[in-house]
């Protein structure tokens, strides 16, 4: 499962309603990349594919694909507004090592 806090949630709304996708879904996934081996890619999208595992809360539609679930499964996704460090930040319990500034990670 992956959960969203308020915060997170009220941010996705504001940047869906932006760009004109209130109507999309938030599919969070991973790409290879990034300072430890694997990133994180959020995109709003309306294809939800048939083994897409869906989540939905605060009134949002979160999609991720089974393969990228199971480096996914248990993150907390929030969104922090500072001047240093803010925006949107990942508590992954499968990562075993993150980059510093915690946008990329690697699993056992």
């Amino acid at each position: 499962m992956i959960t969203l806090t308020t915060s997170a949630i009220r941010e996705f709304k504001r940047r869906m309603t932006a760009a004109n996708q209130a109507d999309h879904a938030v599919r969070i996934g991973v790409r290879s990349g990034g300072c430890a081996g694997t990133k994180y890619v959020v995109e709003f999208t309306t294809d939800q594919g048939d083994d897409d595992c869906v989540f939905e809360q605060g009134g949002l539609r979160i999609l991720c694909d089974p393969i990228a679930l199971t480096s996914l499964d248990g993150l907390k996704v929030d969104f922090v507004e500072a001047l240093v460090g803010g925006g949107f930040q990942y508590d992954n319990p499968r990562a075993v090592l993150q980059c510093g500034c915690g946008k990329s990670f690697d699993t056992a």
